[in-house]
């Protein structure tokens, strides 16, 4: 009999019934009943997001694609007409303005962006999806769609609303405690270049 070389054959060996149980027991011992629970959510949330992030990059790779490809794409289309900045594109994914930039690069060379001069500033450019990256977006669609739906294929309706509502739930929170850091960041960076500061 072959042996199943499967993701969920190799997470089954690696985390077996048992020291899953013992995990909690472990996070019950240091942070008590309640707070245990709140962090086997949180434990669990985090690898859950590592695997769903596996599953919806299959098949992507073989058209030179990546789910981070396809949300650039994807916030482009929404700015059809307009355009995005780099910078805006860097704060609205979260992620480093050079990571942007290599995304920027490899779509640009594929023809699925294109960078035209920025009316005002020379050593900005306005990014724009092109007809090819449209089309991109609408034949990964029925991928995206059936990965979603067998993602959610044992909730219920029910369940869906709740888990929806929970999930929006906490990413308020989120944005909530990044808007405070950012905030608690300024009085810091005003601190560090004195001559920054604003001519009243």
């Amino acid at each position: 009999m072959p042996k199943d070389h499967s993701p969920l054959a190799h997470y089954r060996k690696a985390f077996p019934a048992g020291l899953e149980q013992h995990h909690r027991e472990l996070l019950r011992r240091y942070f008590g009943e309640g707070e245990s629970v709140g962090m086997e959510s949180f434990r669990n949330l985090m690898k859950v997001s590592g695997m769903i992030q596996k599953l919806s990059e299959k098949g992507l790779d073989r058209q030179d694609m990546s789910m981070a490809k396809m949300r650039l794409l994807f916030m482009l289309l929404m700015r059809d007409d307009e355009g995005m900045l780099a910078t805006d594109l860097s704060k609205l994914q979260g992620v480093m303005p050079n990571t942007t930039s290599s995304l920027v690069a490899s779509l640009h060379k594929a023809g699925l962006i294109a960078r035209l001069a920025h009316p005002s500033d020379r050593r900005k450019h306005i990014i724009k999806i092109t007809p090819a990256g449209r089309d991109v977006l609408n034949g990964l669609a029925p991928h995206q769609r059936q990965f979603v739906q067998e993602l959610f294929e044992n909730f219920s309706d029910e369940e869906m609303h709740q888990f929806s509502h929970l999930i929006n739930k906490l990413m308020e929170t989120v944005q909530s405690l990044l808007c405070r850091e950012a905030v608690a960041a300024k009085p810091e960076e005003v601190n560090t270049h004195p001559t920054d500061r604003p001519t009243i």
